[in-house]
C-alpha cells in the first residue's frame, strides 16, 4: 500500500531517499520500492545514522524496560533518558543536526535537482523531525500520536510563504482526534517577553506563597502514547 502511495507521489521525478541504517527500515524501503516499480535510475539512496529510531538501552530485559517506562511517566516522554540510551530530548537533537544536513545540500546548486525528499524511518523519529520543523512545543508533541507501521508522512512546500505544510493527518490528544490546524504549519519562534515577563511573574507569585510547589519534570502529555 505504501509503496503504491509513494509511486503517485513522486512519479517519474528525481527522488533522494535517506533511510535509517536499521535493518527493518531498509526492508521497508526495498518492499516500497518493488511494489512503486521505482525506475532505479531515478533515485538516489544514502544510509543516514541521525534517522535511527531511539536508543533504548544496549541489552533490553523485560523487567528493566518495565521500571524504565513507569520512571518514564513520572519524568516524561521528551526528556526522560532509558539507561545507556536516549531520551526524546536526544533524538530531537540529532535529527536537528541532520536537518541542517538535508536543507545545505538542498540548496547546493551542484547538486542533482531532485523533485522530492524520502525519509524512511520510524514513528518517534518521523515526530520529532515534524516537530523540529514545526517548532512544536513540548506539550504538543506529547500529545500527538505515533503513525502506524508503513504510514506516509507529507510535508508540502507552499510557493507562497516558501516553507512546508503537514498535509498528512494525525491522531491528536486523548480521544485520538485529528491534529490541529496550527500543528500543520511552521510556527514562529516566541521572542515576546512580555509573555515571558509574566510567566516569570506568576512563578514567582506562586513560590512566594504558603502554597506548596512541585518539581517540574516534564510534562508527560498524553500517558497512553508509546514509543
Amino acid at each position: 500500500k505504501a509503496g503504491k502511495e509513494l509511486a503517485g507521489l513522486i512519479g517519474d521525478d528525481l527522488t533522494c531517499f535517506y533511510i535509517s541504517p536499521y535493518k527493518r527500515a531498509q526492508q521497508t524501503l526495498t518492499i516500497m520500492l518493488q511494489a512503486a516499480h521505482v525506475d532505479p535510475k531515478k533515485i538516489m539512496v544514502r544510509l543516514e545514522p541521525r534517522l535511527r529510531e531511539q536508543d533504548f538501552g544496549n541489552l533490553q530485559q523485560q523487567h528493566v524496560m518495565l521500571e524504565c517506562k513507569q520512571e518514564r511517566e513520572k519524568v516524561g516522554l521528551f526528556y526522560y533518558r532509558f539507561k545507556e540510551g536516549e531520551s526524546g530530548a536526544d533524538v530531537y537533537d540529532r535529527v536537528t543536526l541532520f536537518m541542517e544536513t538535508l536543507f545545505r545540500e538542498l540548496h547546493d546548486w551542484t547538486r542533482p535537482k531532485w523533485k522530492n525528499v524520502v525519509l524512511v524511518c520510524h514513528g518517534l523519529t518521523m515526530r520529532l523531525f515534524i516537530m523540529r520543523y514545526m517548532n512544536w512545543n513540548v506539550d504538543d508533541y506529547c500529545r500527538v500520536w505515533n503513525p502506524p507501521n508503513g504510514s506516509i508522512l507529507i510535508l508540502e512546500k507552499c510557493p507562497v510563504t516558501n516553507s512546508y505544510v503537514l498535509v498528512s493527518d494525525l491522531e491528536y490528544g486523548d480521544e485520538r482526534g485529528c491534529i490541529p490546524p496550527r500543528l500543520r504549519r511552521k510556527n514562529q519562534w516566541n521572542w515576546d517577553h512580555r509573555q515571558i515577563s509574566n510567566k516569570v511573574a506568576d512563578s514567582e507569585q506562586v513560590c512566594s506563597s504558603d502554597a506548596p510547589t512541585k518539581e517540574d519534570g516534564g510534562h508527560v502529555g498524553n500517558e497512553k502514547l508509546s514509543t
